[in-house]
């Protein structure tokens, strides 16, 4: 089914999904967004000029890509990052999957698992569940301070907040219960993106999803997350 090749990474910001992205990506059969942003290769770190990313952020955009909006070589956000109807998103993530299929590749994103279930028709889903002090604290130094509206790059998630922290923590607190209220059997469950810097755990995960699993790519991802 070519919905299953879209691998849904879905996190608290700050929990370091795009890590997990880079490392997935290190497979085989897994497609790299080799826009030149975000370097060729998973391991090649952020280049951009986005305001406070982290090295390890990427883009959904593919070698070739241009401007800084949707193009043909851009799979778009969805959720509350998309102007579209559900409807609409589902059948241009449906043919992102048949346009890459048989290859796979990896979606992070922070929405509502609800929401998300009704735009991909894909079985293939990482939980990232982590520890609430954690997470609050690296979203403290990384997500904090990023833009929260791509029109006006002025306003950070820390202004969404208010800088409240007691705000933060609720928001990052009820996408854990979300996150823990909508396990099944096909989601793989990481606490921390740490733990699958272990190969053998990683193996794990790729055997999951049937990914074929690259020692020397990994190494090099793994490299540079350590």
């Amino acid at each position: 089914m070519d919905a299953n090749n879209c691998i849904i990474i879905n996190a608290p910001m700050g929990a370091k999904a795009h890590q997990l992205g880079r490392l997935i990506s290190s497979c085989k059969n897994v497609k790299w967004y080799d826009y030149h942003g975000n370097g060729s290769n998973p391991w090649d770190l952020y280049n951009e000029k986005d305001a406070n990313f982290t090295k390890f952020h990427f883009n959904r955009r593919f070698n070739g890509a241009i401007g800084k909006g949707i193009c043909e070589k851009t799979i778009l956000p969805v959720g509350s990052k998309s102007k579209l109807d559900l409807h609409t998103q589902k059948i241009e993530i449906n043919k992102w999957c048949k346009k890459l299929s048989p290859n796979k590749f990896v979606y992070p994103l922070h929405e509502p698992v609800e929401l998300t279930r009704k735009i991909f028709d894909s079985q293939s889903e990482i939980f990232i569940i982590p520890d609430l002090e954690d997470v609050f604290q690296r979203f403290m130094k990384t997500s904090y301070h990023y833009f929260a509206d791509a029109n006006n790059k002025n306003i950070t998630m820390g202004d969404m907040f208010n800088h409240d922290k007691e705000k933060i923590k609720a928001y990052l607190r009820n996408k854990i219960e979300d996150l823990s209220d909508n396990l099944n059997q096909n989601v793989f469950v990481v606490k921390d993106v740490a733990e699958v810097l272990d190969q053998s755990r990683f193996e794990l995960l790729c055997k999951h999803f049937n990914l074929d699993f690259n020692l020397d790519s990994f190494s090099a991802v793994k490299n540079v997350i350590n």
